[in-house]
C-alpha cells in the first residue's frame, strides 16, 4: 500500500507519531511525508519513509493567500499516487482535503485541535468551520482527540457518520517512563511545559506562582518555564529568570529529563487537542495542574491524578496550586502513581497506532 502524509509541522509529527511511521513501515508500506521544511528528512528516511518538500505559509488563516494549496497537494499527490493521504492540522486537512476529492483518493483527516478561531465566535471562526465542512466533504473518516470537539463537528453537520474519537496520539509507556517521585525535603518544583504564550495561559500561572510563593514563602517554590518563547514575552521571561524562584531553560528535547525531577506539572492553557504534555507528565508520574478544557480534562481525574482548574481564571489557578501545596508528600506520589494508571489503560501509543493502521486497511482494502 503507498500511503502520503500531508503535514505542516515536522516536530509534531517526529515527536508523538514517529512510532506509527514505524508501524507502517513494518507493516510492508511505502510511506511518502510531504513537508514544507524538510528539516527532519534524514529522520524520517531512516524509519524507510519518503520525503517531499512544498512551499507552505504556517502562520494565519488567508483564504486568499491559501487558494493554491489544493493544486499544490493536487501536485504531490500525482506524484505520489498514493493508494490512501492521511492529513494532520487545520490547512493539510482544509486545503489537502480538496485535493484528495479532486483526484478522487480516499484520505482521513486527524482534528489535533481547533486553535484561538475558534475560541473568538467571530468571522473567522465561521470561515474555518465553513472551509472544514468543504476539505472533510469527501473524507474516508475523521478522527478527533476529544469528543467535545468532535460534538461540535456533529452540531454543526460536518462529516457525520464519519467520525472516530481516539485517545489523541497516545504517549510512548516506554519512552515516558514512570519515575520514583522526588522528596519535597528541599521545596516544592513546579513546571510550565509549551510555548510562552497567552493561549497556553502563561499570564495566570505567573499571577497566581507569584501570588503563591508570597502566600507559601516557607515551602520554597520553584517554577521550571521549558518552551519557546514568543513575542511580547522575552522581557517577562528574562526578568522572571533573574528570581531564584524562576527559570527559563529555552525548549529542549529531552523534555522527561525535566519531568522527573519535578513534583507536578503545571498547564493552564486556553484550548488543546489533546495534550501530550500532560499525557507524558503522568506517564512520568507526576500530578498535573491544568486547565478544565477539552483536551486537558480528558487526560487526568480531577483530585485523583490531577487538579483541574478554570481557563482564564488567576483566582482558579491559585485555588489549584494551594490546593495541591495543602497536600503531602505521600499524597502527591500516589495521584502520579494513579496517574501512570490511567496512562497505561487509556493512552498507550501502541493500541492507538493499531487503530490507526485498522482503519486505513478497510478503507483500502
Amino acid at each position: 500500500m503507498r500511503i502520503l502524509i500531508l503535514i505542516n509541522n515536522e516536530l509534531t509529527l517526529y515527536n508523538f507519531r514517529q512510532e506509527f511511521l514505524q508501524l507502517l513501515v513494518s507493516d510492508g508500506n511505502e510511506v511518502h511525508i510531504a513537508t514544507p521544511h524538510g528539516k527532519y528528512r534524514s529522520l524520517f528516511e531512516s524509519f524507510g519513509c519518503n520525503v517531499l518538500e512544498y512551499e507552505l505559509s504556517q502562520r494565519g488563516m488567508n483564504p486568499l493567500k491559501d487558494f493554491k494549496l489544493p493544486w499544490t497537494y493536487l501536485s504531490v499527490i500525482k506524484v505520489v499516487e498514493p493508494d490512501i493521504v492521511l492529513t494532520y492540522t487545520i490547512k493539510p486537512n482544509i486545503y489537502g482535503g480538496i485535493a484528495c476529492g479532486m483526484a478522487k483518493i480516499p484520505y482521513i483527516s486527524t482534528i489535533t485541535g481547533l486553535g484561538s478561531a475558534f475560541e473568538k465566535g467571530s468571522l473567522i471562526s465561521k470561515i474555518s468551520l465553513m472551509l472544514y465542512r468543504i476539505g472533510t466533504r469527501n473524507v474516508s473518516r475523521l478522527f478527533f482527540q476529544n469528543r467535545s470537539h468532535e460534538q461540535l463537528f456533529t452540531d454543526k453537520g460536518i462529516a457525520v457518520g464519519k467520525h472516530l474519537v481516539v485517545s489523541g496520539s497516545g504517549v510512548n509507556l516506554k519512552k515516558h517512563s514512570f519515575e520514583p517521585y522526588p522528596s519535597e525535603q528541599n521545596g516544592l518544583r513546579f513546571l510550565f511545559v509549551g510555548r510562552v504564550t497567552k493561549d497556553k495561559g502563561v499570564n495566570e500561572l505567573f499571577q497566581a506562582f507569584s501570588r503563591l510563593r508570597q502566600a507559601y514563602s516557607d515551602k520554597n517554590m520553584h517554577l521550571g518555564i521549558l518552551g519557546n518563547t514568543e513575542e511580547g514575552y522575552e522581557t517577562i521571561v528574562k526578568e522572571l529568570d533573574k528570581d531564584n524562584s524562576c527559570s527559563f531553560y529555552d525548549r529542549r528535547e529531552n523534555v522527561h529529563d525535566y519531568v522527573k525531577d519535578v513534583h507536578a506539572v503545571v498547564l493552564p492553557s486556553y484550548h488543546e487537542g489533546l495534550s501530550n504534555v500532560l499525557l507524558e507528565a503522568a506517564a512520568c508520574g507526576r500530578p498535573v495542574i491544568a486547565s478544565l478544557i477539552p483536551g486537558c480534562k480528558e487526560t487526568f481525574d480531577d483530585g485523583i491524578t490531577g487538579i483541574g482548574c478554570k481557563a482564564k481564571s488567576v483566582e482558579s489557578l491559585y485555588a489549584a496550586l494551594e490546593t495541591f501545596v495543602a497536600k503531602t508528600e505521600a499524597q502527591h506520589a500516589e495521584m502520579g502513581r494513579k496517574g501512570r494508571e490511567k496512562m497505561e489503560k487509556e493512552f498507550d501509543r501502541d493500541k492507538v497506532n493499531v487503530t490507526y493502521l485498522s482503519v486505513i486497511k478497510d478503507i483500502v482494502e
